[in-house]
């Protein structure tokens, strides 16, 4: 369960790429990276995460919400702010895109796992 505030709450619906907001109901670092990337069509590899969470960060984007059972946050933001961090990170070399064009394994939550087999068994 997450307590959103009548302003979070109006916030756009998760497929509007030009929302300025994103709530995620786990702040784990590859989670934040994936859905992030996949909501906005982003660059992403695994291994990066933990950078890109601590940019998050560092500017301020990421807000913790009241959640039961689950680390729910808000990530302020847009895919322009996004892609401007992403570029920064390449080009200071903090993060560095791979040479081969293989796909990273990312990691997912293990109550995201348990959620989905339950979903399978059920159908």
């Amino acid at each position: 369960m997450i307590a959103l505030s009548q302003e979070l709450a109006s916030s756009y619906a998760g497929g509007d790429r030009k929302a300025q907001r994103t709530i995620l109901c786990d702040d784990q670092p590859e989670f934040v990276h994936h859905r992030l990337s996949a909501r906005f069509g982003l660059p992403a590899v695994p291994e990066w995460s933990e950078w890109f969470a601590g940019e998050l960060g560092r500017i301020n984007a990421v807000r913790r919400l009241l959640g039961f059972g689950c680390s729910p946050i808000a990530i302020k933001g847009t895919k322009k702010r996004f892609l401007v961090l992403l570029s920064r990170g390449v080009r200071q070399k903090r993060i560095r895109v791979p040479e081969s064009d293989s796909r990273g394994v990312w990691s997912v939550p293990s109550w995201f796992e348990a959620l989905r087999d339950t979903e399978t068994e059920a159908a």
